[in-house]
């Protein structure tokens, strides 16, 4: 080879990437160093860890008994006791590290015994729980617990909520006490390794102990409700772990008597003192950032300041700190950067930022830069100066999708970085210059709790129960069948951001991250689970929780536990992955052991599912890098939508917080298994779930009475109900529907039960009736069964008669073609397969979905109120009741709801030449059904009737459709006042955001309900029959032949008093409409903008201020018939 030929290949290699894996694709994977769990008995948390020389300083919480566990990558265990036994059992461990319960002990059995006054479960009551401080050494072995007891000021534990302190209950509220320390720093920088700051929230007594015992109580006396952000006090709290006691805590620079406030972060400097920031609320509120001494927990200054939110993420370097958040602003100077204008919306939308400010002086925060990524929030900022490329901070958070450029303040001397950022999965990573903010590189990625480094390799993490997506070829999943939440976790290089891998860190159960941090095995994770067991590399560990609970190991145990996992920064290649030289997993010399699939993390044998798609499984003679799925439908166990693997009869997630997850909604694979499919007896109301219902779950599991249970706030809906009052049992959907709080939209569609001996009639009403029947014999079956209604008593099987005219026999007939709401219903199945076709049952369901008024599994809201009424009525004729004759009105007013959306719809059509012809019969035979069974205003009939008997389709004229909505609308079937209720709890034995008891074993909604009545009870304004019922068309023709698109009514309306109600319109189409009045019946307007040919047919022109105002609102819009015109004669 020639030199110059040598010198130009060194040149170009000079310029080739080092050989690595694809973004993502790596063979090596992460393995677990330690692992530790609370396998006490009671609910635990891990917020936030700190190592400090060579211990690892944890802080959480604990109800009940705390003891922390711990295995080793060499399989040893070690606890409070030392090294113990392999393996560990229930029979060979104690338990009892530390008891957190202030009211009762534990004792006889995994339920515990009754604890303050108001029997609660000691594992869980929130009297009593205490701020835990747990030391372990760098190994994770457990070494001593530092607690701080969290009571009611006054002691009072009763659960009686009420202000008055004459009625008995605590001056803290029903909830008594409550405490969340959720930050944690040492004191080292200062040269004071065992002495640690935590920051947090509280409301009630905190009992910290000193190094000698003694208890220093510090009180918030602030009633816990919603209207003061539940009395939190923000507090801050130096504890010397050497001794196992307090140095100082304190409130001050950081609160409002008036309002809540709560430390979200906490820094030490180098010099000793202690910075916390966090949120005041008020109107003088915004986000605080407060110096104390660290000697004495003086305030030495604190600032508070409107334009900033969220600010949950802090580190420091000497005296300088380093914080992370939001920032809103359109041209601020608040920081003495210049006049700053957030990215977002230019100014009107907030941004993720990260600040740097000197501390180090006594007169207030010195802010010397502040970057701005773009619109989204900022979560965690990491200071690292280890490894190979310098001093620089890593950044983490949540950004909204649209492009930006990462961009510091005041410009860094050598320029701003070139960071551009997508938002397109949600979050993003960065690497940032300590110094001035400058951007080294920024990554698109998935939304980010916390991120950490050690300066070669950064690792971002979060958590949840869906499928995280880190690019278009990336995409992880929650570990377990049933899709329950995990932590997810992925490794970056530090230099350039390169993904290494990404994965899900949990079991089969629930895991949630609360913080990470780095140590000098590798990054910790800690929050809690409720998992089984937890395996990854070599490592396992088992929850002893979950064994004491009994669970299977299969299912979660139901009680969280404190959890925490150190990953090794050195990954290992999966003992099934034999060769991979290129460090690629989808290299083509990349090879996997024989009979094996390694995918989703996993070494999977063939024939076996993958732990976190179950209904993924692995057949290797097709590929061993891929999985065979997803393997859902007919005959399988698993449905398959949004991306997840549901498991047969799993419950829908609950829809408010706190909420058992659904009883009525489940996977069921038979009928489809690409979305939800409500189980038979039940109907649905997603609007009630999302936007009206209550939460915290079911009553009995809350050891009370349903009152006062609904006070949690809605998460869904666009536009959520007023918070439940303390008294309120239950509310109405928008068609005047009541449902009982925390049901989650669901309810048991009520049947009428036949007798054992059926009458001659009743045989002939349950016969089969015609597939497709006409409107004619749709009707015959109706009016034989208002016959029924009218006629029946005790004796006479008048109930079950109308019934059978109504439904017909489910068992036996040809059941409906599905009618639900295409727009609402994409993948989840549709009800409809459980009525009978030709039936009114069937026709109710059909025009329910052209008019709006179907719940979201296709149920007419006519047919549930049907049904309701006829069971109802079949009981009261049983026993007497004085409301039968309420009852039979009110179910034949339903039985002819759909009739009269029939007769609408007809008359639309005939606004239509092409098809007048159809219409005018339709309208005809819906007018026979209706017309003798209500009592219509005279001249109205007379006006419909005439409409009936038109012989020629071409004298209609084009206005039928507003005409025959504006007369049926202002004569609808008389109804009660009375309200109908299903009083029932749904899922009795069910607890906050887990599956009902037996709900997934059983077929049929009384299979699991338990005790369940309807009742009725009179009220002041007439509510069971409303124009909500009826809806609105979705397409309608107006007088000029256009059709227009309305929406279903979004809320109840009150019923229409006679006549049209007054709107306004142009004063010259109003003069037009009054010359015209009793003119003539067919006409024309013009006006200085535009002209309009009206033309009311037969009818006749006296209707001209009736219906023609009733859609006629403006020039520009003669069709809205919604905004009648108010004539006012020149």
């Amino acid at each position: 080879m020639s030199g110059s030929k040598k010198l130009l290949w060194l040149m170009l290699a000079a310029f080739l990437p080092a050989v690595m894996a694809a973004e993502y694709d790596s063979c090596a994977r992460p393995e677990a160093v330690w692992a530790t769990w609370d396998q006490g008995h009671g609910r635990s948390y891990a917020y936030g860890a700190v190592q400090s020389d060579e211990n690892i300083y944890v802080v959480g919480r604990a109800h009940g008994n705390l003891s922390l566990g711990t295995v080793h990558r060499n399989g040893t265990f070690t606890d409070h006791s030392g090294t113990q036994p392999d393996p560990f059992t229930l029979s060979t461990l104690t338990f009892s590290h530390h008891d957190a319960d202030t009211c009762c002990i534990i004792s006889g059995g995994p339920n515990g015994t009754g604890c303050c006054d108001n029997g609660q479960n000691p594992a869980t009551t929130q009297h009593g729980m205490d701020v835990v401080l747990y030391t372990l050494d760098e190994d994770g072995a457990p070494k001593s617990v530092y607690f701080v007891d969290t009571m009611p000021v006054d002691g009072i534990t009763n659960g009686i909520s009420n202000k008055d302190p004459a009625k008995g209950g605590s001056v803290n509220g029903g909830s008594g006490g409550f405490s969340f320390f959720g930050a944690i720093d040492s004191f080292e920088k200062a040269g004071n390794a065992e002495h640690v700051v935590i920051a947090g929230r509280h409301r009630g007594r905190l009992s910290f102990p000193l190094s000698n015992g003694t208890l220093v109580h510090f009180d918030n006396a602030k009633f816990g409700e919603r209207a003061n952000g539940w009395g939190y006090n923000a507090v801050v709290a130096k504890i010397d772990l050497g001794n196992n006691g307090l140095a100082w805590v304190t409130s001050g620079g950081m609160m409002d008597e008036k309002v809540r406030s709560s430390a979200e972060a906490v820094a030490t400097t180098a010099a000793g003192h202690v910075i916390a920031v966090g949120e005041l609320q008020g109107d003088d509120g915004g986000q605080f950032i407060v110096k104390f001494d660290g000697a004495d927990g003086k305030v030495v200054w604190t600032e508070t300041y409107p334009e900033l939110d969220h600010l949950y993420g802090m580190d420091s370097v000497d005296e300088n700190i380093y914080v992370t958040g939001q920032f809103k602003g359109n041209g601020t100077e608040a920081f003495g950067l210049g006049n700053l204008i957030s990215l977002c919306d230019a100014g009107e939308g907030s941004d993720a930022v990260v600040f740097a400010i000197d501390a180090g002086g006594a007169d207030g925060p010195a802010f010397t830069w502040m970057t701005q990524i773009g619109c989204g929030q900022g979560a965690s900022v990491e200071f690292s100066s280890s490894g190979t490329d310098g001093e620089y901070l890593y950044i983490a958070g949540s950004l909204s999708e649209g492009a930006t450029t990462v961009t510091a303040t005041p410009e860094p001397t050598s320029g701003q970085g070139a960071c551009t950022l997508t938002g397109k999965h949600g979050g993003y990573l960065a690497k940032i210059h300590k110094d001035d903010g400058k951007c080294v590189w920024a990554k698109d990625t998935p939304n980010s709790l916390r991120a950490v480094s050690d300066g070669d390799s950064v690792w971002a993490a979060n958590y949840g129960n869906n499928a995280v997506i880190y690019d278009g070829n990336h995409r992880v999943t929650p570990n377990g069948p049933n899709a329950e939440k995990d932590m997810f976790v992925a490794k970056y290089r530090a230099d350039d951001g390169t993904a290494y891998w990404a994965s899900a860190v949990g079991g089969i159960g629930n895991e949630q991250l609360y913080d990470m941090t780095m140590t000098s095995e590798g990054p910790m994770l800690m929050g809690y689970s409720d998992s089984a067991s937890f395996t990854m590399g070599d490592l396992t560990i088992h929850n002893m929780q979950h064994d004491r609970l009994g669970r299977k190991e299969d299912e979660p145990s139901g009680l969280r536990g404190m959890f925490a996992a150190v990953l090794s920064p050195d990954d290992v290649i999966p003992p099934c992955i034999t060769a991979c030289p290129s460090g690629d997993l989808y290299d083509e010399a990349t090879t996997v052991a024989a009979d094996i699939c390694y995918a989703d993390s996993a070494c999977i044998a063939d024939g076996d599912t993958s732990p976190s798609r179950a209904c993924f499984m692995c057949e290797s003679d097709k590929a061993q890098k891929e999985l065979t799925g997803p393997i859902a439908g007919p005959g399988e166990a698993h449905c398959y939508f949004n991306d997840v693997c549901v498991p047969k009869n799993a419950g829908k997630r609950w829809y408010i917080l706190g909420n058992s997850n659904s009883v009525c909604e489940q996977c069921d694979p038979d009928v489809t298994s690409k979305g939800w499919s409500l189980k038979p007896g039940y109907f649905h109301d997603r609007d009630f779930a999302l936007t009206i219902d209550g939460g915290m779950g079911a009553p009995q599991a809350r050891g009370g009475s349903c009152t006062g249970c609904p006070t949690n706030p809605t998460l869904g809906g666009t536009d959520p109900a007023d918070d439940w009052k303390k008294d309120e049992y239950s509310r109405a959907n928008k068609y005047g529907l009541l449902f009982v709080a925390d049901t989650g939209g669901c309810q048991l569609l009520p049947n009428v039960s036949m007798p054992a001996s059926p009458s001659s009639s009743l045989d002939a009403a349950l016969a089969n009736p015609i597939t497709w029947a006409s409107i004619a014999a749709v009707g015959a079956r109706l009016t034989n069964a208002v016959a029924a209604i009218e006629s029946a008593t005790k004796n006479n099987q008048g109930a079950e008669l109308a019934a059978a005219w109504y439904l017909a026999n489910p068992d036996t007939c040809v059941r409906a073609v599905s009618a639900c709401l295409e727009e609402e219903v994409v993948a989840d199945a549709c009800a409809q397969s459980e009525v009978c076709a030709g039936t009114p049952a069937a026709h109710a369901d059909a025009m329910a979905n052209q008019f709006g008024t179907s719940l979201y599994y296709g149920h007419a809201n006519a047919r549930v109120k049907v049904m309701q009424k006829l069971a109802m009525l079949q009981n009261d004729l049983d026993t007497g009741t004085t409301t039968v004759a309420d009852i039979k009105k009110d179910v034949i007013a339903h039985i002819l709801v759909p009739m009269y959306q029939g007769a609408i719809q007809a008359a639309n059509m005939m606004d239509t030449t092409a098809t007048a012809a159809n219409g005018l019969a339709d309208y005809a035979a819906y007018w026979a059904i209706i017309k003798d069974k209500v009592a219509f205003d005279a001249n109205d009939k007379a006006h419909l009737e005439a409409l009936a008997a038109t012989s020629n389709p071409d004298d209609l004229g084009t206005n039928n459709f507003c005409i025959v909505k504006t007369l049926l609308h202002r004569n609808l079937p008389d109804a009660s006042k009375l309200q109908y209720i299903h009083d029932w709890v749904p899922c009795p034995d069910g607890l906050p955001a887990k599956d009902c008891p037996g709900a997934s074993t059983t077929a049929r909604a009384t299979d699991v309900t338990g005790v369940h009545d309807l009742n009725a009870t009179l009220v002041g304004v007439a509510v069971d029959l409303t124009e909500a019922d009826l809806g609105l068309l979705k397409v309608f023709n107006c007088s000029d032949g256009s059709a227009a698109a309305l929406s279903p009514p979004s809320a109840m309306a009150p019923p229409s008093p006679p006549g049209l109600p007054p709107a306004t319109c142009s004063a010259e189409f109003a003069k037009c409409l009054s010359e015209a009045n009793g003119r003539s019946s067919s006409f024309s307007c013009t006006t200085a903008s535009s002209s309009f040919d009206i033309d009311l047919g037969p009818v006749g022109p006296e209707l001209v201020d009736d219906v023609v105002g009733s859609f006629c609102s403006s020039t520009t819009e003669p069709c809205q018939e919604a905004e009648p015109c108010k004539y006012v004669d020149p």
